[in-house]
């Protein structure tokens, strides 16, 4: 028995589906046939529709989501992008699940208890293309969506583009979603998120998408032979021998015994990651402009691959890194419910000169392998300029800390209860005529230095802003006349009883600014006290309830098991990157180094770490992940902390708080050793910022062995903080104590202070930045309870103005996860967001590559893969409302 697709065929079909989602085939939830459909689509479809030129898609890739949550029919593979008249049904369901949250509960709920029933749909054009219009078509005779909405990537991968919901109109006899760009965007690839209820089906007929391609993707795989590794099993049919099946053109069987299909058995272990791998050599006969690496796979009844890793080469003996992807989708057999074709996809944006291509298939045993297609262009293609949305990194640029302001322009009214950033209660005011108003001045160059003012901010207990009808901010810079900036319907948002309304503008200031807030009541409160608890301006960067940055979480050892989240090459590092650099984070904290107890460092150990025992770390698919986590970040702009060392968490150390401080200052002495030499392995890096102190304290930590824990932990923080001044006195220093709220707010600060204040006048703090931990998310329930963002907000003014007392910065550690590791609830990390951010210039989160990441990974049939994506997605609308 042969393949089912000739080589003409295959490649039309493969361009189209290699990343499809689909399920096991199930029958659709009305009786309506698709011949049915096709009959109607025949019959009221304009041809015109088919001929318009520019359309982007045609041929080209698309894929859905989720396959758990989504089953397929109809679709062969050419439908949606190849001109076929007929529909493809899409039916949402949800899926139940039980997970074990770290109190060992069980929990049980499903994909869609607690939000809308969607499902994603993917179209990739090859390279990126200028963008105009962008369509999809439903047909009538099925459900049609709630809303559809648009996203797009520059690199295939990240999708952190937010074109907008698309318009619904009646049109060639079906239902056309539509979206036209005011200004058209330059997009490797679009997505549609479609929401439609559980249980109902949606036809699609097609996506068309119009503008100009820069470049054509050609196949240049075809009939090349190749080396392999790996040992045979199966039948002698299954064996290839000649080492030709894997680009004979030929595929689409769910058959692992069809003479066509290679099952090979990992026989070597890879050297970096020290997992088993099979190794696929091409030689392309000649350089060839390379973008792309398909791979097909079939399951049944052996392993899926764990992911894939492609290398290219010039000389066939030097090779470079080209990409390190996971599963990005599967096709099952009509009416097949046991075997299904797997995708891999290893893409660029971009090519890459090359004639060799090491393939690399990590998988524990033995796989089954249908079909490989290698894609590129005539001429080189060079990676687009990317327009990131600049930002930087400084902390409280709001310039009316401390300040009197007037009230309703009287000399002899003033207060400061406003401008103290202390915002846990509000100060009431009477209103003359329906208005309150506060005024001050600011002619201080130092406050003014950045040179621009870019926002404000006014914040009022949720009572007190029902009464409000009306506020404007009122700016006269360098003695001009006022400008009013009015709020009106900007974004605002309330949490822990606090409503917080911004304005968002750039105006150039030289030496002074008058600035007013106006409050204007509504008719029926105008005899109401309005009660505010603070208002802010900014110059230089505006705070913003926004992500600026997080941990890139990795394991610092090998590990026997398989998480996706371990593994990565160079240019993942850098497309994951890139992607948080395009939602204008700037910050990445690397929080493994060294570990003190098992002698584990990840960077090579000079001559004094081995003497010490320390040993080399294995396990991430490049040898020095520091390097390539700094070198990505120097090319986006972005700024990096690496971490020192871990040791041990502070009640798992024996003894007295005298014993506890000797333990530390023994870590301190290899940090000796550690921190000197970690500093020449990155000081030539742009992005290196400085140094993150990894053992963590807390609130009860600091307060433990009869208040004796803050001393101990100063003894490792002030030790360390030394040894880094004395290397250079620029490099920015970090800690990330957590409020697990187990001693009082005022207690908490106050050791605080102790721990980082200077030694004397003439000294920095032991640290210059503080984040937070907020640990919301921790209680019993999986849910966070109102009443925590009160009780965390009191920690918040508390730690925040003893940190800033102290001389450092205050940013907000902002927990991204649950109790059982899942992703933590959209609406709640915009919450903490939100809570958070008028104390400081934004939040980090932990971590970013686990919890925040939209990029397909480890198994597609997961429930928490689909809740990542969607978090994303949520956060990259959120974040488009902030656009300068």
């Amino acid at each position: 028995m042969g393949k089912s697709l000739n080589i003409k065929r295959c490649i039309t079909i493969f361009l189209a589906t290699s990343l499809l989602l689909i399920m096991s085939a199930c029958k659709p939830v009305t009786n309506t046939s698709e011949e049915q459909i096709s009959e109607t689509i025949s019959e009221t479809e304009s041809t015109d529709m088919y001929e318009r030129p520019g359309n982007l898609s045609a041929n080209s890739f698309y894929s859905f989501s989720f396959t758990d949550a989504l089953t397929v029919e109809n679709d062969d593979g050419i439908v949606l992008t190849g001109n076929a008249e007929k529909a493809v049904l899409c039916t949402v369901k949800d899926v139940p699940f039980t997970f074990v949250d770290w109190n060992d509960g069980n929990r049980n709920t499903s994909l869609f208890e607690e939000k809308p029933g969607a499902y994603y749909l993917k179209n990739d054009f090859g390279f990126p293309a200028v963008l105009n219009e962008s369509y999809l078509y439903f047909d009538k005779t099925q459900a049609i969506p709630e809303k559809v909405e648009l996203f797009w990537s520059d690199d295939g991968y990240n999708f952190n583009f937010y074109a907008g919901e698309m318009t619904k109109t009646e049109k060639y006899g079906k239902i056309e979603l539509g979206f036209t760009f005011l200004e058209a965007v330059t997009a490797k690839a679009v997505k549609y998120y479609i929401y439609s209820p559980v249980g109902t089906t949606n036809a699609i007929t097609s996506i068309k998408n119009y503008g100009t391609k820069t470049a054509e993707r050609i196949l240049i795989s075809d009939g090349i032979t190749y080396k392999h590794d790996a040992g045979y099993t199966g039948n002698a049919e299954t064996k290839d021998t000649e080492n030709k099946k894997l680009t004979d053109g030929n595929f689409g069987v769910y058959d692992i015994y069809d003479p066509s299909v290679a099952i090979l058995r990992a026989m070597t272990t890879d050297t970096l990651m020290k997992r088993k791998v099979i190794n696929i050599d091409f030689d392309l006969g000649e350089l060839k402009n390379v973008s792309e690496l398909h791979l097909s796979a079939i399951k049944d009844g052996v392993n899926d691959i764990d992911f894939i890793s492609v290398k290219y080469s010039e000389n066939g003996s030097e090779y470079k890194d080209f990409c390190m992807t996971f599963a990005e989708g599967e096709n099952r057999g009509t009416g097949n419910k046991t075997t299904r074709r797997v995708h891999y996809a290893a893409m660029r944006n971009h090519t890459v000169s090359t004639r060799y291509i090491k393939l690399q298939i990590f998988t524990s045993s033995t796989v089954a392998l249908d079909e490989v297609f290698i894609y590129g262009s005539e001429n080189a293609v060079s990676e687009p300029d990317y327009n990131f949305n600049k930002q930087n990194i400084k902390a409280h640029t709001d310039i009316l800390t401390g300040l009197n302001m007037t009230v309703n322009q009287s000399e002899n009214d003033f207060t400061n209860t406003l401008t103290d950033t202390n915002f846990v209660g509000a100060s009431s005011f009477d209103a003359e005529n329906k208005t309150v108003t506060f005024e001050t001045e600011i002619n201080d160059k130092e406050k003014l230095k950045e040179g621009y003012l870019s926002g404000a901010a006014i914040f009022l207990p949720d009572s007190s802003y029902e009464y409000v009808d009306n506020t404007s901010v009122f700016l006269a810079v360098d003695g001009g006349n006022y400008t009013e900036y009015n709020f009106g319907s900007l974004y605002n948002h309330s949490v822990a009883g606090l409503t917080s309304v911004n304005t968002y503008f750039n105006i150039e200031v030289k030496a002074s600014v008058k600035v007013k807030f106006v409050f204007t009541l509504k008719d029926n409160y105008s005899d109401k006290k309005l009660s505010v608890s603070g208002l802010q301006l900014y110059c230089g960067n505006a705070q913003k309830p926004l992500i600026v940055g997080g941990f890139y979480g990795f394991f610092i050892d090998y590990i026997a098991g398989y998480n996706p989240h371990h593994y990565f090459d160079k240019y993942r590092i850098y497309i994951l990157l890139k992607g948080y650099k395009e939602l204008g984070m700037e910050l990445i904290i690397s929080p493994n180094n060294m570990e003190y107890n098992t002698k584990k460092i990840l960077a090579e150990p000079n001559e004094s770490l081995t003497a010490k025992g320390y040993v080399k770390t294995s396990g991430h698919g490049v040898y020095d992940i520091n390097k390539a986590i700094l070198s990505a970040c120097d090319k986006l702009q972005m700024k990096c902390l690496i971490s020192t060392v871990l040791s041990s968490n502070y009640p798992d150390i024996q003894g007295t708080a005298t014993d506890k401080k000797l333990f530390y200052q023994k870590v301190v002495e290899d940090s000796e050793l550690l921190i000197p030499y970690l500093y020449e392995h990155c000081k030539d890096y742009e992005s290196f910022f400085g140094f993150y102190l990894t053992d963590e304290s807390c609130d009860q930590w600091l307060a433990s062995d009869e208040g004796q824990g803050v001393n101990v932990f100063r003894t490792l923080y002030e030790g360390q903080s030394n040894i880094i001044r004395e290397l250079d006195k620029n490099l920015k220093i970090a800690i990330a104590p957590a409020a697990w709220r187990s001693d009082t707010p005022a207690n908490f600060a106050k050791n605080m202070f102790e721990l980082i204040k200077p030694a004397d006048e003439k000294t920095k703090p032991v640290v210059d930045i503080v984040t937070l931990q907020d640990c919301l998310g921790r209680e019993n329930q999986i849910t966070v309870s109102t009443g925590v963002y009160f009780s965390y907000e009191k920690y918040l003014d508390a730690v925040s103005s003893s940190v800033k007392s102290a001389g450092a910065e205050f940013y907000n550690d902002t927990e991204i996860f649950d109790i059982g590791y899942r992703g933590k609830r959209y609406t709640e990390i915009i919450n903490s967001l939100n809570l958070e951010y008028k104390y400081t210039a934004g939040s980090v989160v932990f971590d970013l590559p686990h919890y925040f990441s939209s990029q397909s990974r480890g198994s597609f049939d997961s429930y928490k893969y689909f809740d990542f994506d969607y978090i994303v997605s949520q956060y990259v609308k959120y974040y488009s409302t902030f656009d300068d």
